[in-house]
């Protein structure tokens, strides 16, 4: 996953070496899900949409099965040019959150209507299980 030109350019890529494959050819190749920066320990898992959402803790990072030699470390220009996550569900519930990760604290969006009246996308929401879930604190409801 490279999310810009500009992250493209950094590894000195050439589009001469790009090669157009087929869905089966790429699915052969593992997809990168664990990012961190050169310059902070702070690990983030990728999502397929190209958002990275921090994981809060070693026992959250562990409760996804994951493994520290997984995580590759890319540039802070590389990181940065991924969109936070701010949307969060808890795997089985259809409760939406609005994540503020600077204290981890949640509100819940209660209407679809108010999720329209912001313009928040379900593309947006990353899906959590319970053990991260429990990391954050429930603040006031989003209007």
């Amino acid at each position: 996953w490279i999310p810009n030109i500009q992250v493209f350019k950094e590894k000195n890529y050439s589009f001469s070496n790009v090669k157009t494959v087929s869905p089966q050819e790429l699915n052969k190749y593992p997809r990168i899900a664990l990012i961190k920066s050169e310059s902070s320990p702070s690990i983030y898992y990728l999502t397929k949409q190209g958002i990275k959402h921090h994981i809060p803790n070693v026992k959250v990072f562990k409760s996804y099965n994951n493994a520290f030699t997984d995580v590759l470390t890319v540039s802070d220009a590389e990181l940065n040019s991924y969109k936070h996550s701010t949307l969060i569900r808890q795997q089985g519930s259809s409760k939406i959150y609005l994540l503020n990760p600077s204290n981890n604290t949640i509100r819940w969006i209660p209407s679809i209507s108010i999720f329209k009246k912001h313009s928040y996308s379900f593309n947006d929401v990353v899906v959590i299980n319970s053990t991260e879930m429990r990391v954050y604190n429930e603040a006031e409801d989003v209007e």
